[in-house]
Parts: structure tokens; sequence; C-alpha cells
């Protein structure tokens, strides 16, 4: 079998170092490496990450995103605890290197010796997008697998987004048609797909099409009206006529929306910030209406108020305009938010529950980035596993927002995925059952699917609804959330920390809040016998000739590029690069290096008695120097008597 395990750790020293806290003891020692060569990331194998691995049913790939470690770490040998020598493992590095001082992005693979046959950091064919560090392709044989750290949306343009997802889309095209490869994608998208695949507060309404509706019963009800007496029930849902009679209201005042700079104060501390927020001056009688959340930058807090604007993309390659956003298309959440603020009608998160389980609410229709990931399923007929096995799951999120606490109410978004072509499909395999916060009790590699929960009375959850999601992310309430007044998030229990281990599965792995905002998806493949396909056909199974035995390619340079943690600096550099001279040529001196005698201690005799003459040409420089010194004392008149041989004579 292939289990693959792929996360986004938004900093891997922070996780190293919160995984050798709490698993150090159980990580076995590495070959040949001391525990300050540990410490500080120098030699030998990472024993912190070999144990967790185990711990984590030993997957055959891992796949990090948002590793966050500077090229010139890996290159010195000075990553943290040594992360980059993983034993039975081999790692391949993507950095950052258009702007390598903020040490941000990067993603690495580990693939278990064996099982792996080269890799390529630039895979993507695009120099401006493969310095970004957000892409690492690796060759198992009859697969490959992309581990891509994909832009957000917030923080990157439209443009460049989609010139990203267009270029993996073009990367991955070439691995099936040029090279024979059936694909594996993973790792952190930024784009959440479906319904299901975000809080349901966060689902939008079409405003447009629902005034449309209210219009339409209106004149139908009117008409109605002149040909019947009779007093039928109207079931028009009435929170579409609040929306349509406050509407007007809501357009007008949000005319006015401006950012302003607040302030927040630590309770606890006193100590204050400087954000911003959002406001909206409204009449009769003249008021200011604060909206939204203190932000940190400016433009945040106008996401998802500016409804009434259309956006557009021009595609590069098409020059097509795209739509990005569609107008009076608000998000249930601020709606709530708005109707209670400006048109002092109250919506109950019960009324909201009714419009988010409706045909009415539903995603964005013109976003770019789900049209493509649709297009990626639909046209280039790949498979999302975890909806594969789940597709009618509720609740199953792989991010949160950890400074609002948004995880301990399950307000999450699923971003993160493990994406296959349909050739491999037939070889998922569902695996341990879909978590629930319990622990599993077992060992290393099958654990059994016994549970052992912390409340025995505590009925068996559907997995497949809201409830045990939240159950799942919390550890059934294990995990607390940190104090808005500061002091970080609340330290778990071991036991609370260990639910994150299972069996090997297709689906989440939840991970501890404290090591990071997002937690693992999962992948496996059922094992057999397989063979390489011949040429032009697609790979009949994920397994090649050799799994297992597969020699890596250490010499290609692509292969090299991707581990720079292996770069050996060669004899003449070591002896001949010396500081500061400002050459990157390295120089071996032509001058003899002469080793230093160890020195003998002197005695009175020594001290007094003459130095005999050294014959030209022989014995040490050291030697040859004491040999001139004394030919000088001897051409004067007499010598130095012995002490001892003058009190001899007495």
């Amino acid at each position: 079998m292939v289990f693959l395990f792929s996360w986004n750790v938004a900093g891997l020293s922070t996780v190293v170092h919160r995984i050798h806290a709490s698993y150090s003891d159980g990580a076995k020692e590495g070959s040949g490496s001391s525990s300050k060569n540990q410490k500080k990331g120098l030699g030998g194998h990472c024993r912190v990450f070999a144990g967790y691995f185990e711990r984590h049913a030993s997957p055959e790939i891992v796949c990090l995103q948002e590793a966050k470690i500077p090229k010139s770490q890996l290159t010195n040998r000075s990553e943290p605890r040594g992360c980059a020598n993983v034993e039975g493992y081999e790692s391949f590095w993507s950095c950052r290197l258009d702007d390598p001082s903020k040490g941000m992005n990067g993603v690495v693979t580990y693939a278990k010796k064996g099982t792996v046959i080269s890799a390529d950091a630039f895979a993507l064919g695009d120099p401006k997008l493969d310095n970004q560090g957000r892409c690492v392709l690796t060759d198992h044989g009859n697969f490959v697998v992309f581990n891509v750290y994909v832009p957000a949306s917030g923080s990157h343009s439209v443009k460049d987004k989609m010139r990203f997802l267009q270029a993996l889309q073009r990367a991955m095209k070439k691995q099936r048609e040029v090279h024979n490869k059936a694909v594996i994608l993973t790792g952190d998208l930024n784009i959440s797909h479906g319904k299901l695949d975000v809080y349901w507060k966060d689902l939008v309404l079409h405003v447009n099409e629902l005034l449309r509706q209210v219009q339409q019963h209106r004149q139908t009800s009117a008409t109605a009206a002149t040909t019947t007496t009779s007093n039928s029930r109207d079931d028009f849902p009435r929170w579409k006529r609040q929306l349509a009679e406050a509407w007007p209201l809501i357009v007008e005042t949000m005319k006015t929306k401006e950012v302003v700079p607040s302030q927040t104060q630590n309770s606890k501390t006193g100590e204050k910030f400087d954000k911003f927020r959002l406001q909206v001056t409204m009449s009769n009688p003249t008021r200011i209406v604060p909206l939204g959340k203190h932000c940190n930058v400016k433009e945040y807090c106008l996401y998802g108020y500016c409804f009434d604007e259309m956006g557009f993309y021009i595609d590069p390659d098409t020059n097509a305009v795209i739509p990005t956003q569609q107008e009076n298309s608000v998000a249930l959440s601020i709606l709530q938010e708005l109707m209670f603020k400006i048109a002092k009608v109250e919506w109950s998160d019960e009324t909201l529950k009714t419009i988010a389980d409706s045909s009415d609410a539903g995603r964005m229709c013109c976003n770019p980035f789900r049209q493509w990931l649709s297009k990626l399923l639909e046209e280039d007929d790949m498979v999302d596993t975890f909806r594969h096995f789940y597709p009618s799951a509720r609740g199953r999120f792989t991010c949160w927002d950890q400074y609002t606490n948004r995880r301990y109410e399950n307000d999450g978004t699923r971003i993160d995925y493990v994406i296959v072509d349909r050739s491999l499909s037939a070889f998922l395999e569902k695996g341990g059952p879909l978590r629930t916060g319990e622990t599993f009790v077992g060992n290393k590699n099958n654990p059994p699917i016994k549970k052992s929960d912390p409340d025995a009375a505590v009925a068996m959850m559907d997995p497949l609804t809201e409830e045990a999601a939240l159950a799942a992310a919390t550890a059934r309430g294990q995990f607390r959330m940190a104090a808005f007044e500061g002091g970080g998030i609340a330290e778990a229990t071991q036991r609370t920390l260990d639910t994150q281990f299972g069996p090997r599965h297709t689906g989440i792995v939840y991970t501890p809040p404290s090591f990071s905002d997002h937690v693992a998806v999962s992948l496996l493949l059922a094992g057999g016998s397989g063979d390489t396909a011949s040429d032009g056909d697609p790979p009949s199974h994920w397994r090649c000739k050799g799994w297992g035995n597969l020699v890596l390619a250490g010499n290609d340079p692509a292969t090299k590029k991707a581990q720079p943690h292996k770069v050996q600096k060669s004899i003449a550099s070591f002896f001949g690069r010396q500081g500061g001279t400002g050459s990157n040529k390295s120089t071996v001196s032509s001058k003899p290096i002469i080793p230093k005698l160890p020195k003998k201690r002197p005695t009175i005799e020594s001290f007094f008695q003459p130095k005999s003459e050294t014959p030209q040409g022989k014995g040490t420089v050291g030697q040859a120097r004491v040999a001139t010194r004394t030919s000088k004392r001897q051409k004067k008149k007499g010598t130095v008597p012995s002490i001892l041989s003058h009190f001899s004579k007495k």
C-alpha cells in the first residue's frame, strides 16, 4: 500500500519543536548524531520526525507546505533539529528564492527510500513561479506527486493566482502526455470548492435573484386575488419578503461606508492596539454604525462588504474578460448583520440555518478559482479523494482562523486536498473511519479500530454530521481555545494530543491546533503488483516494478537542486575559501602545509645546553631555524659553559 500524508504546517520550525516537546521520548535515536547536534540541526537524522511519522502509521510519502525554511539553512545544515534528514526517508525541497530574506512559502516532500526515482523543484516551467517555493514534484515510477502551496486570494491578485494554477495544470498535463505518468496533486490549494466545503454562514445569497422571486410572487399573488375568493395559505418564505423590503435601505446606507482607524485593548494587560474598522453613517437620526471586525490591514475590513461592485479578470492566454465577483452576492453572516444593524430586522441563527439549507444559498457563481478546480475534476478527469468516499460529509474542514478561535466552533474551510487521476481511483482505499475525536490504541502500523474514548457514555456519532465534525476538530471538546486576553493556545493533555493518531485511511488527520492552523489530509492506495505502462498507454497500476527498491537518481541535476542539504563542499574550497576576499573561486595555497610538532617542556639542562647545528637541507623547518640561531651564537668568542659542568669542577 501507499499512505500519503499532506499538511500545511504554517512554519516547520515551530512544528518540529512542538513535536519534540510532546514526543521526543518516543523518537528513536538517529545514527551517528549527538543530542547537541540534533538541537542545532547539525548532521545526523531528525529523531523527532522519524518518531512522529512512525506514530502516524509510517506514511510512504509526507508532503508539507509553508515550511518557511530558507535554502541557506539547508545548505549549511542549520535547519531546525536536522529536519532535512529523517531516517528512512529522502527529502526534497522547494524554497523561496525570489526574496529569500523573508523565509516564507516553501514546500518539502519526504519519501521513503526505495519509493522515489527523482524530483524537481522547478516543475512549473516558469522561473517567476518556480522561484516562489510553492511546488515540488517527486517521481515514484508509475506516478508523480505534485506537492503545492497555492497563493492565497487575499495577498495576491486574481491574475497572479490564476497564472500559478494554469502553469500547474500545464505541468500535470505534461507529466501525463509526455512522461506517461499518473498524477497525484496534494497540498494547500487555497480554494474551497463546493457548498459543503465552507462554514454554512459563509454561503452566499444572490440578492438580485431573490428580488426577482419576490417580484414574481407579488404579481402571481395579485393575479390570484382577482380570480379567486378563497383564502389559500401563502407558503412564500417570510425572510425573502423581509429582505426585499430592507434591501433599498441597505443599498443606500452602504454608499456611506468608510474604513477608519480604531483601537482595541487587552482587557487583562491594558495594552492597546491600533487597527482599522469599517463603518457606515445612518440618518434619522444621524449615527455611526460599525460593521465587521477590527483588522490589522485597512483593505481587509472591506472584504465581503463591497457586494455592489462587479469584478473582472483578463485571462493572459485567451484575453477573455472573466467575471470574478457577481453583483449583490452577499454572505449569510454579513447579510444577518446588515439586516439587524441597518434594517432592525433580527434573523436568528435558526432562521439563518434554514436559509443555508435551502437551494437559495450557495457559492459565488463566477469565482475563477473554483471554476479552475471544477475544470480539473471534470475535463482533466481527476478525483477529489475525500469527496469520493464522503460526498455528503458536513463540516469537514482543514483550516480555521486561529486568531479568532474559529476551530472551536468549527467555522472553517476545506482548502487542503489530495486529488488523483481517475486511472488511480480503482486503487483508492477508505481504510480507517472518518474521525470523531476518539483515541485509537494500537501498534504503529495497524492500530485496531477498537476505541478508547475519554467519555464512555458518549454515543457513537454519525461521522457525516456537523456534530461529528466539531467533535473531531476539538477532540470532543478537549482542545481548549486561547484566551482573548493573550497567553496563546491552552496546553492540551498528552491523551488529547494523541487523538491525532490512527490507522491508515483516506480522509482528514486532525493534528492539534497548537501545531498549525491547518490539519492534515491523507490518501491510501491499495497494494498489489504492477508494471510500467507501455509507450503511449497510461499506467495500469500505481505500483511499478522494483517498488520499494527504486534507486534515486542522485546525480540528476533537477534532483540535486531539490536536495540542497546534500550539497558537499570540495576539499579545495575548504582550504582555499577565505572570508572577506570577495572571490567566488576556491584556490589552494602553493606553500607547503607544515604540521606543528608538540612542544616539549624545557629543563634547566636543555636551556643552557648548546644547540647542535642541523645539516643544511635536512630536518624540519623548526630545526633549521634553531640551527641558524646556534650558528650565529658560535661566531662569538667562547661559548656559554654548562652550569652543571661548572659546579662539577669545584
